[in-house]
């Protein structure tokens, strides 16, 4: 006896089968989309390139941008002096404010040979070292969670606007000097 399949059977099973290979495909790329890029480049920064720097040796490297204070930089690390680093920094801070659309989920730290490491889309920015850390007196993981949350606040306001993908909060106005 040869039984047969309705056809409305068959045309149910092969829309389901086609709808659940869509949503494995939609899925996987939202987990694509949805996960941070791995921190993979690095602009300038390699043990074998050195940044040249001129002028006294530094003891402290304020990194900011106009008013935008973000973080300091009071330690060598790595071979590379406070100079070093803060030249690489800049650096780097040129590109991803050129290259990556600011937003919240664009910001990461990810452990770098055992270091925390902030990074900005797929962009290493600095890797936050023991000695860093000793210097302000937490851990590396503390410090390097300080250091993002002020390059979260304060980045979106020197981000050129076609890289910006949220707009920062206003700014308070400056407080009036009745001085005299």
């Amino acid at each position: 006896m040869n039984i047969r399949t309705p056809s409305s059977l068959g045309a149910t099973t092969t829309a389901v089968l086609a709808a659940a290979l869509v949503l494995t495909v939609c899925v996987a790329f939202a987990a694509d989309v949805a996960t941070p890029s791995p921190c993979s480049i690095v602009v300038s920064g390699d043990l074998a390139d050195k940044p040249a720097t001129r002028g006294p040796a530094l003891e402290r490297a304020d990194i900011g941008i106009g008013s935008h204070e973000m973080f300091s930089i009071t330690t060598n690390a790595a071979g590379f002096t406070i100079a070093e680093r803060e030249r690489i920094v800049y650096m780097r801070l040129t590109e991803i404010i050129s290259n990556v659309r600011v937003r919240p989920s664009a910001f990461s730290i990810v452990n770098v040979r055992g270091k925390p490491t902030i990074c900005i889309g797929p962009y290493r920015l600095i890797t936050v070292y023991p000695n860093d850390a000793a210097a302000a007196g937490c851990t590396a993981d503390e410090l390097a969670a300080e250091w993002m949350a002020s390059l979260m606040r304060e980045l979106p306001w020197v981000t050129p606007v076609n890289n910006l993908a949220y707009p920062p909060k206003e700014e308070p106005a400056p407080a009036a000097d009745a001085g005299g």
